[in-house]
């Protein structure tokens, strides 16, 4: 009983972090998170939905995958996972209106790492905030394919796919962040929110950071 509440509380303390990450530093920016968070997030932007809400509604069909190919002590930390992550991501919205940090760098290194850290903490209770975290642990499972592993690829494709449409509107500025095993990826994209953030230059500079706990940071700019 210690354990499981010791679980659940870790699993909640990860979903607060991971939601304090977006609506901190992220929306300011107008950067995404990865998965069906990242969905949900660019629905925000377009219609003004609420994102917790519209994640939820979105891992239903999730959580079938999880209840017929998963345990079910995995399937109920799942569906906890997710609607602690979806209440909390709606309620720190809040926050928004409090943190104002102009250097888009400094919010995507720092939302990264917080956002990584609240992911780890989920994955260490053995739980998930649904979307492509699920698909995650199903292929860790049958696969012997990492969480990170497939999260990494299923973020890259999004974020290759709103590169190349933004390098045919040549306007782009993009953030991208890779914390715990390149698990969150935030970008702006200047043509999918109809704002111009930059112009010009085809410049393109990357940087990767490995720290102590193997979990890379990529931090991509194209002014």
């Amino acid at each position: 009983m210690k354990k499981q509440c010791i679980r659940y509380f870790m699993t909640a303390l990860g979903c607060l972090l991971m939601a304090l990450a977006i609506n901190a530093f992220f929306v300011q920016h107008h950067f995404l998170s990865g998965g069906i968070s990242g969905v949900a997030i660019i629905l925000y932007y377009l219609t003004g939905w609420p994102p917790g809400i519209t994640s939820l509604v979105f891992n239903i069909p999730l959580f079938w995958i999880a209840w017929k190919y998963m345990s079910r002590q995995f399937f109920i930390n799942s569906v906890i996972g997710t609607v602690l992550f979806s209440l909390a991501l709606d309620g720190t919205a809040f926050v928004q209106a409090y943190v104002t940090i102009p250097d888009k760098l400094l919010c995507s290194i720092a939302g990264g790492a917080l956002g990584g850290l609240g992911s780890a903490l989920v994955y260490r209770s053995e739980a998930s905030t649904g979307g492509v975290d699920i698909l995650g642990f199903l292929t860790r499972k049958y696969y012997h394919i990492s969480v990170s592993t497939t999260n990494f690829l299923f973020d890259t494709c999004v974020m290759a796919t709103i590169f190349v449409r933004s390098v045919m509107s040549d306007s782009i500025c993009c953030r991208s962040t890779l914390p715990s095993g390149a698990h969150s990826i935030n970008f702006s994209s200047a043509p999918v929110w109809r704002q111009t953030i930059c112009h010009g230059s085809r410049s393109l500079w990357c940087s990767m950071m490995d720290t102590s706990t193997s979990s890379p940071t990529l931090t991509c700019v194209r002014p």
